[in-house]
């Protein structure tokens, strides 16, 4: 069954052609419900599993999706692992997953970078604790706006986007990176007009960009889209130019990563019809360049 869909018009947002994504791999075989990725310093990537899964990293061949290592993190359990970031010195695992709202107390993992080697390592997670300052009901639910599934760091902060069931925007709420206990706040707002699964930021000097990845869902059926935020101010990331862009495919869409300016990478989870994936597009077909 092909993943595209010819002449797909999902509304008022513009819909990238086939010939602009490019399948690189299948990840089925360790990452079938890969949730997050990130690229590491030497062009690989390390990606995730979902909720329930195994409190491991896997890194792998972006070209082949072939498992490299496997990272263990002890002192730390996958609840709901739903995205990862990093900087110089650590990498963020993202446990706050919180589909049904009904989670007291959330977390991010943080550990150091592993050094390249080994087929297999083990490192130390550290926990940083957190809730929202503005959720005081707890009872299950489905439509609320206290999950996240979406991640970045930048500068001495990580950044959290929820993914609003509510109302289909997604809040931005600033974390400290060091290991603690903290309420966190919703400092800006954004209508998305879908769900928010997945998040990366590139910067190099002037040139800043932050994408968000999501879906839209109707009847069982999904309809992924791509966020890029460009020429914004500080970490006021909505300030400047925003522009979506519609998958013609119906996947679940999870994880992004910049490859550098010029790619990004996201992946799908494993569905009835399709296996869990590896794509490409270039950075300029979302901005319009």
């Amino acid at each position: 069954m092909s993943l595209f869909l010819a002449d797909t018009v999902y509304g008022q947002y513009r819909v990238l052609e086939e010939h602009e994504i490019e399948h690189l791999a299948e990840l089925t075989e360790q990452l079938p419900e890969v949730s997050g990725i990130i690229m590491t310093p030497y062009n690989t990537a390390i990606g995730h599993n979902d909720r329930g899964g195994k409190a491991r990293l896997y890194e792998f061949d972006i070209k082949t999706g072939h498992k490299i290592r496997t990272i263990e993190i002890d002192h730390a359990k996958n609840r709901d692992w739903e995205d990862i970031t990093s900087d110089a010195e650590y990498i963020y695992i993202g446990d706050f997953g919180n589909n049904r709202g009904r989670r007291e107390r959330l977390k991010v993992y943080r550990i150091k970078w592993p050094e390249k080697g080994s087929e297999r390592i083990s490192v130390r997670a550290e926990k940083i604790r957190f809730t929202y300052a503005d959720q005081t009901d707890f009872e299950k639910r489905k439509n609320h706006n206290y999950d996240c599934e979406a991640v970045i760091s930048f500068g001495d902060s990580l950044y959290l986007f929820t993914k609003n069931r509510a109302d289909g925007r997604t809040n931005v709420c600033a974390l400290s990176k060091t290991p603690g206990e903290y309420v966190t706040t919703v400092t800006q707002t954004f209508d998305t007009d879908g769900l928010v699964t997945g998040a990366d930021i590139f910067e190099n000097g002037k040139l800043k960009m932050l994408s968000l990845i999501g879906y839209n869902k109707s009847d069982n059926t999904y309809m992924p889209f791509i966020w890029t935020f460009t020429k914004f101010n500080d970490a006021d990331f909505f300030s400047g130019n925003a522009e979506r862009v519609d998958l013609p495919m119906h996947i679940q869409t999870e994880g992004i990563s910049f490859v550098k300016s010029k790619k990004i990478l996201f992946t799908n989870e494993e569905g009835k019809d399709n296996p869990s994936s590896l794509y490409q597009v270039k950075t300029k077909s979302l901005i319009g360049q």
